[in-house]
């Protein structure tokens, strides 16, 4: 499998969405799970993240307020990078990542295995 070409521009582009904390955290939860996640599991995950709470329960302000920047800032430059894929199914959409997360993966590494909160800022 072939590397997909880029520009001699792009990858400042594409760290510069790397430095934004919770682009970092949909990078490193999507690499770790290592499969496609539905959007309402993702918002849930940093939202649980973001509120430092292991339990299902969180305040639903939080979790309304992740899930607008994802789906109004975040989740549209990463895919516009070319570094996701969102899907709309009849229940559900869906996020992969696609192979040009390589490019991005060496910066990821020192956030990839923190335990918990990835280092939200």
């Amino acid at each position: 499998m072939s590397m997909p070409e880029i520009s001699d521009d792009t990858p400042a582009e594409i760290f510069a969405l790397v430095a934004q904390p919770r682009c970092r955290v949909i990078l490193c939860y999507l690499l770790q799970q290592d499969r496609p996640l539905s959007l309402t599991e993702l918002t849930r995950y940093i939202t649980r993240q973001e509120s430092d709470s292991s339990s299902q329960d969180f305040h639903s302000d939080k979790y309304d307020e992740v899930y607008e920047s994802l789906t109004r800032e975040h989740i549209p430059r990463l895919r516009e990078a070319g570094l996701l894929t969102q899907k709309q199914t009849y229940e559900q959409t869906v996020i992969t990542l696609t192979e040009r997360v390589q490019y991005v993966k060496p910066a990821l590494r020192p956030y990839e295995r923190t335990p918990r909160k990835y280092h939200i800022d």
